[in-house]
């Protein structure tokens, strides 16, 4: 009899794990399904947060923005603060309902004293701008500092994966927020050595404009020692992960020299990215990008390369003329 009920318990505990990972595997495809509608009509807040999210990305289905809004608020009202987060940002943004940013700063404010991250960095945005609340830098950095410094962790299985990354993301903004507000004096006093080390903060945990300033910062010995190596890694970790303007800018500086060792044939791995990039760029950079490429495959005195260069021109003519100064005060850092 006893061996009977191991046996039955071990079945009992395949199931619940079978049915655990499901939910998990479910949860962390981001996509519409008919068993993840049925858990959320059943009444699961963090399948109810995720089908708002599934119809506010249109991922598996049509995009819907208020049956967004409508699944966020179900969980939302069961007291989760993922959801909190997602509705409030439809009422700032106006997205499937009307624009209310006192109701969004209100339903942040809701999931910041659960202690939601994402919460405290929104509140700490709305309150900078007096945006839905009464203007108070002083508040801005209180919950800036907070949502820097939280502690990344994961609530459950069924949403470690999206939610670890969605943490990493957020904390990394926030502490480049906290950077900011650091080097602006703005809700504490002006302090660089404190503003660095968020700025470095961020820049490890992802955040690719961190990544950019500091790149600068470590080229020209702006508030950092002088250090060309430490300037190329920055720039590439940005460039590597994707951002365009720092592709165009390691690109021109491995084209001209000037500061950072020459390498040609990372200027044009580079700038051709720039090129190619699917991303949002400014036209105007894309066309410089084009045209420094072009300067490069004509040096070479390959016919090959020239009739590529002559190419890049025709596709840059179409596009506006680069201007120097304003492609400068793109990359500026100050």
């Amino acid at each position: 009899m006893r061996k009977i009920f191991i046996i039955l318990a071990a079945m009992i505990s395949v199931a619940f794990i079978s049915k655990a990972d499901e939910f998990a595997d479910i949860i962390n495809a981001m996509k519409y399904s008919p068993k993840l509608e049925q858990y959320a009509k059943d009444g699961n807040v963090i399948a109810q947060n995720t089908l708002g999210l599934v119809y506010k990305r249109g991922s598996g289905v049509e995009k819907d923005l208020a049956k967004a809004v409508y699944w966020f608020r179900q969980s939302a009202d069961r007291g989760n603060d993922n959801a909190m987060v997602n509705l409030g940002g439809a009422y700032l943004n106006g997205e499937g309902v009307d624009k209310d940013p006192a109701k969004a700063a209100s339903l942040f404010e809701q999931a910041a004293q659960q202690g939601n991250q994402a919460g405290m960095f929104d509140l700490a945005t709305l309150y900078l701008k007096g945006l839905g609340v009464p203007r108070d830098p002083a508040k801005a950095f209180s919950y800036a500092e907070q949502a820097a410094n939280s502690v990344i962790k994961t609530r459950t299985l069924a949403d470690s994966e999206a939610s670890y990354f969605e943490q990493m993301r957020v904390t990394a903004k926030a502490q480049a927020f906290l950077a900011f507000l650091y080097r602006m004096g703005i809700g504490t006093a002006k302090d660089m050595d404190k503003s660095f080390e968020y700025l470095k903060r961020a820049a490890n945990n992802g955040e690719l404009n961190a990544c950019m300033i500091l790149g600068d910062a470590y080229e020209y010995g702006k508030g950092q020692p002088k250090d060309l190596g430490i300037a190329e890694s920055y720039y590439r970790k940005a460039a590597d992960q994707g951002m365009p303007l720092a592709q165009y800018a390691l690109g021109v500086k491995y084209s001209t020299g000037e500061t950072i060792a020459r390498n040609t044939p990372e200027a044009i791995s580079y700038l051709t990215k720039v090129v190619d990039t699917k991303e949002k760029v400014d036209p105007m950079v894309k066309a410089d990008a084009m045209l420094k490429l072009a300067d490069i495959l004509e040096a070479s005195g390959s016919q090959a390369d020239a009739a590529k260069a002559k190419n890049y021109r025709a596709q840059a003519s179409k596009l506006p003329k680069p201007d120097p100064a304003k492609i400068k005060e793109m990359l500026s850092a100050d």
